[in-house]
């Protein structure tokens, strides 16, 4: 922050500005003003170069594309202008008015000697004049200047949420052509680096802006009035923003593809923006942990078992062994060989039994065959989608085996139980493997 060429020649003028404060205080505590040509100069070339400092950083605004560039230079020029104002405000004020009854208050002369002490002082007055006014309007176009960079700073925080939002589109999806469709979302990258990284250094500039009545600033505080810090509710704001598009591209792009695919895209994107954020040093000072947990956290959750439902729904109601399993055991009658009881099945239980096994077979071998190519960035999410995978298929297909193993349905078992537990539990093992 700060380090704008067109911030430092503010600078540089209000270091001019006291300099010549200073001068003219010691020239008019001297009386000796007769150089007046110098100060009529110095105020139109103070004019001017205000004009010029204000017209470049304008167009350095203008020049950035609406997005992150574009918000966090408008509010380093705010937080500058925020910083300078007083200074300003200072070297800027009108003379006091005893000094200018000093040098306005005319008296008659009485000699030739008073008469040029006269029209040295009615010189006096004209400057002082002329310079007071001088000041009067450039302190006019510093407020208005300042006044016009919040606005943009207002503008800037708008058009930063509609960039978020047009990642949504075909063309911004071009940007992470580079990118498995259900990992890590550029946008939520970039964004977790702008609001956890950057945004938070001009926290103080946003205060300010809200402290001036901003509208922008203010209807983010209203809707996240729980946060800890002007800076929190804005970070709030713009995260609902992102979660906006991501359940867009879900919704539009990526479950055209595969609706599971979808849910994948959105557990990794929620679960990196979440864990950003409890990283962040903004959740405690910001935002406030419990107000974040309380949403994301649970938002993590749902998207973890949309997952689990669209991943295993079919395969888990292949071998239930509720509704289905009871009318299959009604078609089966015990029969006892060398003291163990074997369940004879007739052809109506043997053609749902196999027709089970085979739909839980194409159900866990399509599920395989696609997501050991998908991608789970974050180690701890896939071990723990692992391990839940794992855990779920393997109780209700060992539980299904070991019903089903004393059932005569088939001369050829295997023909029909195609994965053994232990191969089923490698075949698990290889989900994801993708990832990096």
């Amino acid at each position: 922050p700060g380090s704008h060429p067109s911030l430092f020649y503010m600078k540089i003028l209000l270091h001019v500005l006291q300099l010549e404060l200073t001068v003219f205080s010691k020239t008019y505590t001297s009386a000796n003003l007769s150089e007046t040509s110098c100060f009529k100069h110095f105020s139109r070339t103070v004019a001017e170069s205000f004009d010029y400092v204000t017209k470049k950083l304008l167009k350095s605004f203008k020049d950035q594309s609406p997005g992150p560039a574009r918000l966090l230079l408008s509010l380093d020029f705010a937080g500058n202008l925020f910083d300078l104002a007083p200074e300003f405000l200072k070297v800027l004020e009108p003379p006091t008015t005893q000094r200018s009854n000093d040098v306005m208050t005319p008296t008659t002369p009485r000699s030739r000697a008073d008469t040029g002490a006269a029209e040295m002082k009615q010189q006096k007055q004209n400057i002082v004049s002329s310079r007071s006014n001088n000041r009067v309007n450039l302190l006019k176009k510093f407020l208005a200047f300042k006044e016009k960079v919040c606005e943009l700073c207002g503008g800037a925080l708008d058009d930063y949420e509609q960039w978020l939002r047009r990642h949504n589109r075909g063309k911004a999806q071009k940007q992470q052509a580079s990118y498995s469709p259900e990992t890590v979302h550029v946008v939520t990258v970039k964004t977790m680096r702008v609001l956890l990284r950057k945004l938070p250094a001009f926290g103080k500039t946003l205060e300010c802006l809200d402290k001036a009545g901003l509208k922008q600033i203010h209807d983010r505080k209203s809707k996240h009035a729980a946060a800890k810090s002007t800076l929190g509710s804005v970070i709030l704001s713009f995260l609902d923003t992102l979660l906006s598009t991501l359940d867009d591209i879900a919704q539009k792009k990526i479950r055209m593809q595969n609706q599971c695919l979808a849910e994948v895209f959105r557990l990794n994107n929620l679960h990196h923006l979440s864990r950003k954020v409890l990283e962040s040093k903004a959740v405690d000072e910001h935002i406030g942990r419990d107000l974040f947990s309380d949403k994301y956290i649970g938002l993590v959750d749902q998207a973890r078992e949309r997952y689990i439902t669209q991943s295993w729904s079919k395969a888990l109601a292949a071998v239930s062994m509720k509704e289905d399993w009871k009318k299959i055991e009604a078609h089966l009658t015990v029969n006892e060989e060398q003291g163990e009881q074997i369940w004879e099945a007739d052809s109506w239980a043997k053609t749902a039994i196999k027709k089970k096994l085979k739909e839980f077979n194409h159900q866990f071998g399509k599920q395989y065959g696609r997501q050991k190519m998908w991608c789970i960035p974050d180690s701890v999410l896939r071990s723990q989608l692992k391990e839940q995978n794992s855990k779920l298929i393997l109780e209700a297909y060992s539980a299904f085996l070991d019903r089903t193993r004393q059932v005569r349905f088939s001369r050829n078992r295997s023909k029909h139980i195609k994965f053994s537990i232990e191969v089923m539990t490698s075949m698990l093992a290889d989900f994801f493997e993708h990832s990096p």
